[in-house]
């Protein structure tokens, strides 16, 4: 009878290990699997993040060139000394004589004049056709960002001028990025 015990214990015990062991060491097997596929998306992400930090310093860090330029597209602050002389370096270099050039005070404080967006132009000019189409290439190729709001070209009237010189008038603006 010791013997059917024995062996009734030895199968029972089998049994136990087959129901209740095997079930538990794969699920074991299996979050340990888990474990280590989650360990490898961390560590993704982890570089993930790393690149994107990299990546943003190489996009935030701007040379001095390209600020100088920045400066030179939109500047910061209104100045109407720098746009006259922009402006009237643009006209000698076409060759041409500038009769007005006139950029708008907005007048008010420092503070308010940061403010301001946009500031009006207009300038009449004289000169051969062809130079006045060098002036409107210069504006164009500046980095200078303006618009040309109005442009009228005509026949000089002046009679010390030769018969092949032209009046041209433009108004614009100019553009400023502001303090904000």
């Amino acid at each position: 009878m010791k013997g059917i015990i024995v062996i009734f214990l030895f199968v029972g015990a089998l049994m136990g290990v087959q129901f209740f062991a095997f079930p538990l060491i794969t699920d074991v097997r299996q979050q340990w699997s888990d474990i280590a596929e989650m360990q490898k998306i961390l560590e993704d992400a982890e570089r993930t993040k790393e690149d994107r930090v990299e990546f943003l310093d190489r996009l935030s860090n701007i040379d001095g060139d390209d600020l100088r330029k920045l400066e030179i597209l939109v500047p910061n602050r209104v100045a109407s000394e720098d746009l006259y002389v922009f402006l009237n370096d643009l006209v000698k270099t076409a060759n041409l004589e500038a009769k007005t050039i006139n950029i708008a005070d907005i007048g008010g404080k420092a503070g308010d004049k940061s403010a301001q967006k946009a500031l009006n132009f207009d300038m009449e000019v004289v000169g051969p056709y062809n130079n006045m189409r060098n002036l409107l290439t210069s504006m164009e190729m500046s980095l200078r960002l303006m618009d040309i709001e109005s442009l009228v070209i005509n026949r000089s009237s002046d009679s010390t001028q030769p018969k092949s010189f032209y009046t041209l008038a433009i108004k614009g603006k100019f553009y400023y990025a502001g303090n904000q």
